[in-house]
């Protein structure tokens, strides 16, 4: 049935059978569908609201969700409000381009608050979470197509308010990636408005026949009454049918085609004299065929009501044609069927858009394998069936070892080049049931679905022996490429999505710790063994530093020679925050944080946090402070440039800032070291060795390196009142630091006699719990701030 509301449009607009009344009707119609359907925009746009709060909640701040979170019910209710009206309105006709005005910029409003909410919250997120906030905007531009797409300028003002911020956004970032965002996003608001200019006249179409099959119905009745007007009626009918956009065909009861007008015959590509006498059905794809015979069905036994689908024709040279295709019975004037009229308008290119769509926003580009997004989709799929039945599946992470050398060698071309191979390789041996993915850009995941590990791993060993033996050839170079594969089993007590993916992280991770074109299982939890062991150690620590409960501790550093002018010194020193609120040293998870690669990201978040800090400290009195490097965040090659660029934006003097790096990382990494060390000198930096003595071979490398303190190692402190072997090694170590014109540190002091003997041997710094234990670094700044403050009302 047909609303109201619409109904009354239609018999208050359409009173003559005119060009002019007719277009009336269909801009009535479709207005009266948009206003239909605004309750489903309002619930969509709500939804997508609701997903961005609960999505990044944790991370953006609570003062913009609230802010944004209020102008969009506030939208919301404005928009509920226009449906209101138009539902309460008495004349609707005599309002309709008013109506139209309003609900194109009430639908642009609501666009342009989710645009901006999402550019908001992914101001705040990861480059990867923004792919969370980005999806339910395309998903939802794309799904109100039927809904607001009616008035493709209601559609597009949403659409281009909910996109266009975003892509704005991406092209300011200038990065590539946020670059070649931005033009999809222009891509896909160009395909939106060309589907939706499609549509509407898809719809426009529609009604324009549906009022021509009214047209016609009052043609039929008025046959038995006047000849003369039956055939006026008749050509008009002719003129309607023949020179129709939309394909028609006229049916008798049982559904043989009597009579097809020319663009049906266009639709499927026979002459009129092919179809006429065959049966309806017989053109329609089997995968259709139910409705249209229960639709003759009804008709048979009386039901006549219109039916609207969308079918699926066989064309006469074999391909698939898709329409929208409406059916509608002709009743002379006892209520007798005289036949029934079909029409097909062609939506087989939009289809295939609408497809590609989809496909684009769930599949990688270059190697056409399901995305991250779609991959978490599809593993959380198989999470919820496995805890429903007895079934085992293997989740597996591949990491290709040297991809990065080919890729920086000979370029992206190369790289990309290489990557369909490997995938070419991956497709003929992994089996058609599983699920390849691109995870990023040289990072594979597979889901191996009823599959127990050890047939995963013989899956997994073949495809590395495969790799082994292929030769990848660019410009007469000939490489080979080797990966390291992660397996961990998915069964009944898998339950965390989240946890399955870090497990297979981690155990990739390990296979490429272990010297890489290797397979790691990651152990089941009744494994005791060490390695797993660490590997929980690690998940614990990139636990901690996602979910942002590292915080930052400082101990003093105090002079022992008394006429050494003194600047407060601090060590900052990194504390964890456990799951029970209490603040634990990092020490048992540092380790394997190194180990699994997760150490440089901590040094990064401590140098930001403390840098940040040193902002606070530094307007109340004139402090330095002391930042541990490991040897991983040395060897990465950049970390130079980042310290330098953390300077610059947080406007820190660098002559105030120490940083301690170890024997082990120094010895490590000798080149890399001087880089850092001479890229840091320039801003004014110190350096310190730290640990020293505690190995053999710092003695070596320290004419080398120019340091300006050297910190002996705890070790050789702890005990020098008592044993007189360390009481003469850290005397050898102070007096070869005098003779390098290095300042000397001692760690470790606890008491008064240590302090003593380290103050009579000469060292010049001392750091223990003697003289401080460690403290947040906030106490540190207030105290610093009520010492400037005691200092100003002196003054005064």
């Amino acid at each position: 049935m047909r609303p109201v509301k619409q109904d009354r449009l239609r018999i208050s607009v359409i009173e003559k059978n005119s060009d002019s009344n007719m277009s009336q009707a269909i801009h009535a119609e479709m207005v009266a569908l948009v206003y239909q359907h605004l309750p489903a925009t309002m619930l969509g746009t709500a939804a997508v609201a609701l997903f961005w709060i609960i999505f990044a909640g944790t991370v953006v701040p609570t003062q913009f969700l609230l802010i944004w979170s209020a102008v969009t019910i506030a939208v919301l209710l404005c928009l509920y409000t226009h449906y209101v009206r138009f539902k309460r309105s008495r004349e609707p006709a005599k309002q309709i381009h008013h109506l139209e005005k309003a609900v194109t910029i009430a639908s642009g409003t609501t666009g342009l608050c989710l645009g901006i909410g999402g550019v908001g919250i992914a101001s705040y997120v990861s480059p990867f979470n923004q792919i969370g906030i980005l999806l339910p905007i395309l998903v939802i531009v794309v799904s109100l197509i039927p809904f607001l797409g009616t008035i493709k300028e209601a559609y597009f003002s949403y659409s281009i308010g909910a996109v266009l911020p975003i892509a704005v956004w991406c092209v300011q970032s200038w990065q590539p990636v946020y670059i070649s965002t931005s033009t999809m996003l222009v891509v896909f608001l160009w395909a939106s408005w060309v589907i939706s200019t499609k549509h509407s006249r898809n719809i426009e179409s529609a009604i324009r026949a549906n009022e021509l099959n009214k047209s016609l119905q009052k043609s039929y009745e008025k046959l038995t009454n006047d000849e003369q007007e039956v055939r006026a009626s008749e050509e008009r009918f002719r003129g309607i049918f023949e020179d129709g956009l939309v394909g028609m065909a006229i049916l008798s009861r049982d559904g043989s085609m009597q009579r097809v007008n020319s663009a049906f015959c266009r639709l499927l590509g026979y002459e009129k004299h092919e179809l006429i006498g065959r049966r309806y059905d017989e053109l329609v794809d089997a995968s259709h065929l139910d409705g249209i015979k229960a639709y003759f069905r009804s008709v048979a036994n009386g039901n006549f009501t219109g039916h609207q689908h969308e079918c699926q024709y066989r064309h006469k040279d074999g391909h698939d044609v898709y329409s929208l295709s409406a059916m509608t019975t002709i009743r002379g004037d006892n209520g007798n069927v005289l036949g029934i009229v079909a029409q097909a308008q062609d939506v087989t290119e939009e289809r295939g858009v609408k497809k590609q769509l989809s496909f684009q926003a769930s599949h990688d580009e270059l190697t056409g394998l399901v995305n991250r997004r779609e991959f978490q989709n599809r593993l959380e799929s198989i999470v919820k069936s496995v805890s429903n039945r007895d079934a085992e599946h293997v989740l597996c992470y591949i990491d290709l070892d040297q991809f990065k050398i080919v890729n920086d060698t000979f370029g992206h071309a190369a790289g990309d080049t290489m990557l369909r191979q490997i995938v070419n390789i991956m497709r003929s041996l992994f089996r058609g049931r599983d699920t390849l993915a691109r995870l990023g850009g040289d990072e594979f995941g597979i889901i191996f679905e009823n599959c127990n590990a050890k047939d995963a791993t013989k899956i997994s060993t073949t495809f590395i022996n495969t790799l082994n033996n292929t030769n990848f050839t660019w410009n007469n170079h000939t490489f080979r490429i080797r990966a390291s594969v992660g397996l961990v089993t998915i069964t009944s007590q898998s339950t965390d999505i989240g946890e399955l993916l870090k497990k297979a992280d981690l155990a990739c991770y390990t296979a490429k710790d272990m010297g890489g074109d290797q397979i790691y299982v990651f152990p089941a939890q009744t494994d005791n063994s060490t390695t797993y062991s660490d590997i929980i150690k690690a998940v614990q620590c990139m636990d901690a530093l996602y979910d942002d409960r590292l915080c930052l501790f400082a101990q003093p550093i105090v002079p022992l020679q008394g006429n050494d002018q003194h600047t407060p010194w601090y060590e900052i020193l990194l504390r964890v925050v456990a799951d029970n609120g209490e603040v634990v040293s990092p020490g048992l998870l540092i380790p394997a944080a190194e180990r699994y690669g997760q150490m440089a990201s901590i040094d990064r978040w401590v140098i930001d946090k403390t840098l940040k800090e040193f902002q606070a400290l530094s307007e109340h009195s004139e402090v330095r402070l002391s930042l541990n490097l490991s040897g991983i965040s040395i060897s990465s090659g950049d970390i130079p440039s980042y310290i330098v660029s953390k300077f610059d934006e947080y406007e820190v003097l660098g002559d105030r800032i120490c940083f301690e790096l170890t024997e082990t990382a120094t010895v490590k990494s000798v080149s890399q070291v001087l880089d850092l060390m001479d890229r840091l000198k320039e801003r004014g930096c110190h350096f310190a060795l730290d640990d020293f003595g505690s190995g053999v071979s710092s003695f070596k490398y320290l004419k080398q390196f120019p340091f300006d303190f050297l910190k002996i190692d705890g070790s050789l402190i702890q005990d020098i009142a008592t044993d007189s072997t360390d009481t003469a090694m850290v005397r050898a170590i102070e007096q070869l630091s005098a003779s390098l014109g290095l300042k000397s540190i001692a760690e470790w002091i606890s008491n008064s006699e240590v302090d003593e003997m380290v103050t009579s041997l000469g060292i010049d710094y001392g750091q223990g719990f003697l003289y401080g234990k460690p403290i947040p670094i906030d106490q540190v700044i207030r105290n610093c701030q009520k010492k400037s403050l005691r200092l100003v009302g002196t003054a005064g």
